[in-house]
């Protein structure tokens, strides 16, 4: 074979001979148009709009990196008071009285199944109250390697959280052996990098994936200029696949526009768009627009409109 391609729950991947013309149409059949895709070598990005069906694809730049030490030993004594780290296993996955507990679930489902994760996977949480303040999940296990990655709730940030439960998966993997300890992010975000730093995680390289999603994971990562390029391209995306408007509504509100924002959120309702509330509700982009009545009585239509359908 001289092209390979796979699906992962972290993106797709294409390799080998880009000037292999006699695989694009089986490529193009084959890559959803969703994907986030990363090339290897880069000229298949010449050739993406035979490959691809997403002519709205655009870069983004990304980083690489690989634990070398684990810097923070002591961890535990760093644990601001209230807050307690608790491995995620069969006794935590079935709990149901934790706020965002549904997304470690839904991390653990992402492998072949719950007790593969079980098994092979590892995760760990920091909880306050009633809270999963912070996590760092094992996104994919092969053999003695693994990739991780890491989350913490906007109101528990800058405290902390986010290295210590990082250092407590970094001690897990020190101690079941461990040889390659993986971590990747969005150049645009600051916050990743700066926690990969500070427990141990050295910069190996940069790389590019290709993604109509936004190229962001915080307010802030983007500038309020970058922001506005990608709302209005968003938009004329929406004009062919009505669900775009869902990230220009996203983007207009980043940009500080709540206007744009929700008038491109009643573009979804106005179509019969199928979404959940909850992507509007709990999705970081749309966090400065939660206290806007309008934004509050669109959800409520999207709610009652799916309950009666």
């Amino acid at each position: 074979p001289r092209v390979g391609y796979a699906m992962t729950t972290e993106g797709h991947y294409l390799v080998g001979d880009a000037a292999d013309a006699s695989v694009y149409a089986a490529l193009r059949a084959l890559i959803p148009h969703q994907a986030y895709l990363v090339v290897e070598p880069e000229a298949w990005v010449a050739v993406l709009d035979e490959i691809w069906d997403n002519p709205f694809a655009r870069r983004h730049e990304r980083k690489s990196y690989r634990l070398a030490s684990a810097h923070m030993p002591g961890w535990r004594a760093q644990i601001p008071d209230g807050y307690v780290p608790e491995r995620v296993d069969a006794a935590f996955l079935a709990r149901t009285d934790l706020r965002h507990h549904d997304e470690i679930a839904e991390r653990a489902a992402e492998w072949p199944s719950v007790d593969d994760f079980l098994a092979r996977g590892f995760g760990f949480c920091i909880v306050h109250g009633d809270t999963i303040a912070s996590r760092c999940i094992a996104d994919c296990v092969v053999d003695r390697r693994c990739e991780v990655g890491v989350g913490t709730e906007p109101a528990h940030r800058r405290r902390g959280l986010g290295s210590a439960v990082v250092a407590a998966a970094v001690e897990h993997c020190v101690q079941s052996g461990f040889t390659h300890v993986g971590w990747h992010c969005l150049r645009s975000n600051r916050g990743s990098i700066a926690v990969a730093e500070r427990t141990g995680f050295r910069h190996v390289a940069d790389y590019a994936a290709y993604s109509a999603v936004l190229p962001a994971e915080n307010p802030g990562d983007l500038t309020e200029a970058e922001c506005i390029d990608w709302a209005l391209h968003y938009e004329r995306a929406s004009d062919a696949i009505g669900w775009y408007a869902f990230f220009a509504a996203g983007a207009w509100a980043l940009a500080g526009d709540r206007a744009r924002s929700l008038r491109n959120v009643q573009r979804l309702l106005d179509n019969g768009w199928r979404g959940r509330p909850q992507w509007l509700e709990r999705n970081w982009m749309f966090a400065s627009m939660q206290a806007d009545p309008a934004f509050q009585q669109q959800i409520a239509a999207l709610r009652a409109a799916q309950e009666t359908a």
